[in-house]
């Protein structure tokens, strides 16, 4: 029981975090164990070390909206990383992370790299190092899968019968008067509204599902005060929630209806 327990223990230490202590006594950071090739589990109290000129080795980093795999791509050409294998795990390999990372970093060590990777994708990314000259791309404690590529649509009991590529939803629409809504009649305070509505939108969905990819399609005409919100049914109910909630900028005592 005790050694079951100890295993345990390691394979929770494993997981928890980007990259290995490698002095006994530093700060931050966690534990990492060599893979028992017989059983595919940690071996306890076998802290894994690169080598030190891998490990002492400072370079510039500048990702402009690059997305992760060019980034690993990137990391893999670095003539110091040579003998590294980057080897990312096949839900990030299949999906990518398609949300650009932008960072610039002056003379970092790779383990500085690579947290800040993991800071900048809001820990969807974490890198494990493996064995001394293998390091896991793998996903992170807030990675979300995608939604499926393909959906079962016909079954004979437990058999499968038919399976097609999923279509999402078609979007849909609805439409708002922001004079009746917000009391709104000046054309620049609605150009003002629209503006914080679209901001609010996109950070409660990078909030919910970590991209702003179903952002809604804000369509105003200032003449008669109509917005038109085309997206998703879900998110244009996260549209119209939040809109219905701000105050006119013309009456900010006065709540919208």
């Amino acid at each position: 029981m005790n050694a079951l327990k100890s295993v345990l223990l390691a394979s929770a230490v494993f997981a928890a975090s980007a990259w290995p202590r490698l002095e006994a006594q530093g700060a931050g950071g966690y534990n990492f164990f060599m893979i028992d090739p017989a059983t595919g589990v940690p071996v306890p109290g076998v802290p894994v070390a690169l080598d030190p000129s891998v490990e002492e080795h400072r370079l510039n980093a500048d990702f402009d909206g690059l997305v992760l795999s060019d980034i690993v791509q990137w990391l893999r050409e670095v003539p110091a990383y040579q003998e590294l294998n980057f080897v990312e795990s096949p839900r990030l390999a299949d999906y990518g992370l398609n949300e650009p990372i932008r960072l610039k970093l002056r003379s970092v060590k790779l383990r500085d790299v690579l947290t800040a990777i993991s800071i900048a994708t809001d820990d969807r990314v974490l890198f494990e190092v493996r064995t001394p000259t293998m390091i896991a791309v793998v996903p992170g404690p807030n990675w979300q899968p995608p939604e499926p590529k393909f959906q079962v649509v016909n079954r004979d009991g437990d058999r499968v019968v038919e399976v097609v590529e999923a279509v999402p939803p078609p979007p849909s629409y609805q439409v708002v008067n922001l004079r009746e809504v917000l009391r709104l009649n000046d054309p620049a305070a609605a150009d003002g509204v629209i503006r914080l509505l679209q901001e609010l939108v996109e950070q409660t969905l990078l909030t919910i599902h970590g991209n702003t990819k179903q952002a809604p399609k804000l369509n105003y005409h200032s003449g008669s005060g109509v917005l038109v919100v085309v997206g998703q049914p879900d998110v244009i109910k996260v549209t119209m929630d939040i809109l219905r909630n701000l105050r006119s900028p013309e009456d900010p005592t006065s709540p919208a209806p």
